[in-house]
Order: C-alpha cells, then structure tokens, then sequence
C-alpha cells in the first residue's frame, strides 16, 4: 500500500486529543504486576496521565512539544521495564531445558534450540534495561535542563549521569539554594549508591553497557562458561571482559592436576561474573528498579516544584535543535 493510494479527498477529519481521567489500562497492569517502580506510577499520576491539555507552565510551549515528548518518554520508558520482566523469566524458563551432558545420560529430553532462546531472551532484557536507564537520562535532561549532568534533551545518556555520580559533591557552603540545586543535590545523594565506586557491584553499569554495545553491533558474541553443582545440575557463567575467546587460553598436552584444577577456577573467578545468568539477569533487574524508584522519588518532588515555573525555554531549544528528519520516502518508483 502506498501513502498515494490512500483516501484524502473528505470533507473534514475529525481527531480527539488524549484526554485521560484515570490511569491507562496497561499502566494498571504494570503497577500491579509489579513490572515498575511505584515511584513511576506517581511520576505518571503527577503529570496527569499526560492528558491532553494538562501541561505544567513550565513545560507548556505552544507547540506542545515539550509535554507530549515527555509523556512519550515516560511510555517508553514503562514499556521497556515490562519488556524487561518478560526477559527476566523467559531466561530462567530456557535454561531449564538447555542440553546438558546428565540430562543425555538420564534419558531426559532437552531443547535444542533452548540456548538460543535465552540467548535472545538476555541480548532482550539488556537492551531493555539500558534503554530504561537512557529514558530516565532523558526526564532528568528535561527537567533540568541546563544543570547538573551533562545532558541533552532528545540525546541523553545515562552514561552522563553515571559520571555525574562518580564525582563526587563539591562541599555546599550556601545558606540559600535554588530548588534546582537542592534537587539535584537530592538525586545525587539517592543514586550514587548504587553506582558504587568500590565492592563486587563496582562497574556494573559499566558491563552493562559493555553488553548493550556488543549485542547490538556484534550480536551475541559471549562464550559461557558452564559449570556443575554437587547434584549435577549445571548453570552458565558470563565473561566481564571483552573480547573473551576462550581458545586463547588452551593448551594442549597438559596432564590434569590438583595445581590445573586450581589455576581453571582462580582464571573462572577473574574472568567471569560470579553468579550465573539467570541469577545475574534478576538481580540486573532488580538494581535498575531500585534505581529508578530512587530517581523518580526526587523527579516527583521536582515536577511538583517546577510546575510553576516559566517556560522550559533551554529544554525546549535542546529538543529542537536535537530533532531529526531526512528525505527517505519509499524504496523504488
């Protein structure tokens, strides 16, 4: 079907705003579900469903631009954390019937496409998350424009925040600060915890993104390590590194002894994460969760605080001068 063959010669067109009274059913069923932070919810409510007409002062251009982008994020951003606890049980749920050598000497049955299943279920689950993590990058760019983390409306990344909480606070000598700064001082205060510098979660952003790039530009380049428990049941385990390929490191001739054994598990626990991946993808999970519930408790209080305030003018220059378009039409005549 071609734009050209379509119905255009009417009357009038008719077209109704989006004008909520209450939350969205699928908002519903992902607060219910337990699928997002309840602070999102509230972010949500606060901003009045994102209903038509509804916009804060501060964020009402004429063009409603402003508004609408960010209801658009917000969306977004409830739509990747559901995509996300979709991936976090299709996960555990492949790797129950991946081949394992017990199960063929049991007689048990395996599916031979289980590993490629959780394979696409965990590239899923991280691009979920990061995006997640990038669309929250993008409220704080809107309502901050201008302060704190170095971010641009429309271009955001949470890779800028993550910095920004690594530094740490210049010592606050001010009797009077603006909500601006107060608030963000607040969001620093909330998140860089999370981000620690130190302890077996340090860089855990970090490898995220580390996955978020090589799946998406290589595909699923990381080779498992897939190791037993005392019953028999084996668990895969991701490297932390790239590149990591696993040749590198044979070697051929070599009697097995209690000294190999050793060095295999010393080189396991340098090279590896130390919990498996179905364990690692829940707890990714929950650690961006409890992230964004951090975030949004202070995005909460600052959209109440901001409300009122002029026009957004540096947000909106950012997302205008960030705006794209380009000159595709169709492939062929």
């Amino acid at each position: 079907m071609k734009l050209e063959d379509c119905e255009f010669n009417v009357e009038s067109v008719h077209m109704r705003p989006r004008v909520l009274a209450e939350a969205e059913p699928e908002w519903k069923k992902s607060r219910a579900d337990g699928e997002i932070p309840e602070a999102l919810f509230d972010f949500y409510r606060a901003a009045d469903y994102f209903s038509y007409g509804k916009a804060p002062p501060f964020l009402a251009d004429t063009s409603n631009l402003l508004f609408g982008y960010l209801g658009l994020v917000v969306g977004s951003l409830r739509e990747c954390l559901a995509e996300s606890a979709m991936s976090v049980k299709s996960v555990a749920r492949h790797q129950q019937d991946i081949y394992t050598p017990l199960k063929k000497v049991r007689g048990e049955t395996w599916d031979p496409e289980a590993s490629g299943k959780q394979q696409k279920a965990f590239k899923e689950l991280v691009l979920a998350l990061s995006t997640s993590l990038d669309l929250s990058a993008e409220v704080v760019a809107l309502l901050f424009a201008g302060s704190g983390p170095n971010l641009s409306v429309g271009r955001a990344s949470f890779t800028a925040v993550r910095q920004w909480l690594e530094e740490p606070l210049p010592e606050d000598s001010s009797t009077i600060v603006s909500p601006t700064e107060y608030l963000l001082r607040k969001l620093h205060i909330s998140l860089s915890p999370l981000v620690p510098r130190d302890g077996s979660d340090k860089d855990w952003v970090k490898l995220l993104w580390l996955y978020r790039n090589k799946l998406a530009h290589l595909g699923y380049m990381f080779q498992h390590f897939w190791l037993q428990d005392r019953s028999g049941q084996f668990y895969g385990f991701l490297p932390r590194k790239w590149p990591f390929v696993v040749e590198e490191h044979f070697k051929t001739g070599t009697p097995i002894s209690t000294e190999a054994v050793a060095s295999t598990k010393e080189f396991i626990e340098n090279t590896c994460i130390h919990v498996d991946i179905v364990q690692f993808s829940g707890d990714l999970r929950q650690r961006v969760s409890h992230l964004l519930q951090s975030a949004f408790v202070v995005l909460c209080e600052a959209y109440a605080q901001f409300r009122d305030f002029p026009l957004n003018q540096s947000a909106l220059k950012s997302l205008e001068r960030n705006s794209e378009q380009y000159e595709f039409r169709s492939f062929g005549s």
